[in-house]
């Protein structure tokens, strides 16, 4: 009887939420109408034929087709955009294969190994890192970026490529003989990943479009390069935020041109999808419904759209993501070294932005239990600290020391709070209780072409996020998360609450909801999950396609 309820309930729970998004879904159909009569009547028939299409799909990997997926899907996106710009991959596929062998050999000097996306995470921080002293000395010229990528591959690429290859043989043999691989959440997981990734691929290959690339983060590399150092130009404040994407932005657009440069964003948007999978699967989730939550994950709108372009929240996402992931480790050994790399990565996150404060503030607290646990807790806390301090302050101590302010050019009294104290405490609290549907409902009001940034999917899976698993290990690890997420997005909601400022606990949120439509039968589930990609997550398009059309439109 009670799985009956249950069922009922969910089914009268998709109703609701199908009536909720059929006026925005009309409204997106009406954009594509203004700009395109034509482009409308095509997108009446493409969307039920994609959805037919998956289905049948469905059938036709389960004959064998599923076996090589996992290599042939990635390869053919690459090979779309070497199509286009065979330099621009190369340079790429260099940049984080240099990334690897250098992480990887630091993770074994620490003991603290957690798989080739964290390596390739620490790499990419370390030569951040690097460039900071290169930009300052002037050092951004072609030979020295050159030297800092092909160095690490000729000291260590011998001895760690090889556990590369071997990582991917283990993760092949690992999906083929899971016999959930043929699933339906898998098949859904497969035809939605590769559907984004092409989306991906197409913005990377189209000329930067979107205004924060064009005005700021792609301006900064290319003035970078042409002074050779990291003096910020005059018109250009933005210079004295944190630069470590942009700094990486230079040394690829440098090598391989402006396409080399817009490939950047997108390696961290799939190390992110990497690192939430290996999260989820850490926490116990099965690799079917882990692979389906990051799908789904990687489907909100303005997710994909940041993971698409020339923006830094990926990049910041994704070492927060990694400092879960390495706390995550240290519970399972109590190793401290594992949380003196999560705190690498912690710091590396305010090399991008400076909103990692977000997350700073429960991992310090995870890190504050992991010292009282230490027997030498003085020694332990003042490592700590000195990681923190040397890896995460050093492009905050040089605006302090060009500008008298280490968060210039904002303030902490930045204009929106300035807003909310004069306002009534009252009218303070009604916002921040309602910021949930301002972004879901209101997305213009933070600064998105569309009315609905994140779709329709969180809102789908929210009554599934109030059920407990069934393993008591499950709920331990997956208590974890829910610390994280519950300390990361209170504050955020009520400061910012601009959802690409918490792309890392949005994208966990997605998999914890994901991993409970297990216990729904998937007759049920799985069509409610794509009718509301459906509905809600149709618009965003590439990041540059959804967008440009509504910003035409308007």
């Amino acid at each position: 009887m009670r799985k009956n309820w249950t069922r009922y309930a969910w089914a009268a729970w998709v109703v609701v939420i199908f009536a909720i998004a059929a006026r925005p879904f009309l409204w997106h159909l009406n954009l594509f109408r203004r700009v395109d009569p034509h482009l409308y009547l095509r997108l009446l028939v493409v969307l039920p034929l994609l959805v037919l299409g998956g289905v049948a799909y469905h059938f036709v990997r389960r004959l064998g087709f599923w076996r090589v997926e996992p290599a042939v899907f990635p390869v053919a996106v690459l090979l779309f955009v070497a199509f286009y710009s065979p330099l621009a991959v190369a340079v790429g596929l260099w940049i984080v294969l240099a990334a690897f062998v250098t992480g990887k050999q630091v993770m074994n000097w620490m003991g603290t190994d957690a798989g080739a996306a964290s390596s390739i995470a620490a790499g990419l921080g370390l030569f951040s890192y690097a460039l900071f002293p290169i930009g300052l000395a002037g050092g951004f010229r072609v030979w020295v970026f050159v030297l800092l990528f092909a160095v690490p591959l000729a000291a260590f690429g011998k001895k760690n490529l090889g556990s590369l290859a071997r990582g991917f043989q283990t993760m092949r043999t690992a999906w083929v003989a899971d016999p959930e691989s043929t699933a339906p959440q898998v098949s859904l997981a497969v035809i939605l990943s590769l559907i984004l990734a092409l989306f991906t691929a197409a913005a990377v290959i189209t000329p930067a479009w979107e205004g924060d690339a064009i005005r700021a983060h792609l301006a900064l590399a290319r003035a970078y390069l042409i002074e050779h150092s990291i003096a910020v130009p005059a018109p250009l404040n933005y210079g004295y935020y944190p630069q470590g994407f942009e700094v990486l932005l230079s040394a690829a657009y440098a090598l391989g041109g402006q396409t080399a440069a817009q490939l950047v964003n997108p390696i961290f948007f799939c190390l992110a999808l990497a690192l939430a999978y290996r999260i989820a699967r850490t926490c116990g989730i099965a690799r079917s419904w882990s692979a389906a939550g990051v799908a789904l994950g990687a489907s909100l709108p303005f997710l994909h759209a940041a993971g698409s372009i020339i923006k830094n929240d990926l990049p910041f996402a994704a070492f927060q993501l990694t400092a879960v992931l390495f706390y995550l480790c240290w519970r399972e050994d109590h190793n401290f070294r594992w949380i003196l790399g999560s705190a690498f990565f912690l710091a590396m996150s305010f090399s991008v932005k400076d909103v990692a404060i977000f997350g700073a503030l429960p991992l310090g607290l995870a890190y504050a239990q992991a010292v009282w646990r230490e027997q030498g807790r003085v020694r332990a806390a003042a490592t700590l600290l000195l990681v923190l301090v040397v890896f995460g302050l050093f492009w905050q101590t040089r605006t302090y020391v060009a500008k008298g302010n280490p968060l210039y050019p904002a303030s902490v009294d930045t204009v929106s709070m300035s807003r909310r104290r004069r306002s009534s405490k009252l009218a303070r609290i009604g916002r921040w209780l309602s910021s949930p549907i301002f972004i879901h409902f209101h997305g213009k009001t933070y600064a998105y072409p569309t009315p609905n940034p994140l779709g329709f999917l969180l809102l789908l899976l929210l009554p599934l996020c109030f059920v407990r698993p069934r393993e008591a290990s499950s709920r331990r690890k997956e208590a974890v998360l829910w610390f994280f997420l519950l300390l990361y997005l209170l504050p955020w909601s009520y400061s910012f609450a601009v959802p690409r400022y918490a792309i890392g606990p949005l994208l966990l949120l997605s998999i914890l909801g994901v991993r409970r439509l297990a216990l729904i039968p998937s007759w049920l589930s799985l069509p409610a999950v794509t009718g509301a990609l459906v509905f809600g997550d149709h618009h965003s398009g590439n990041g540059a396609g959804g967008d440009s059309a509504a910003a035409q439109a308007d």
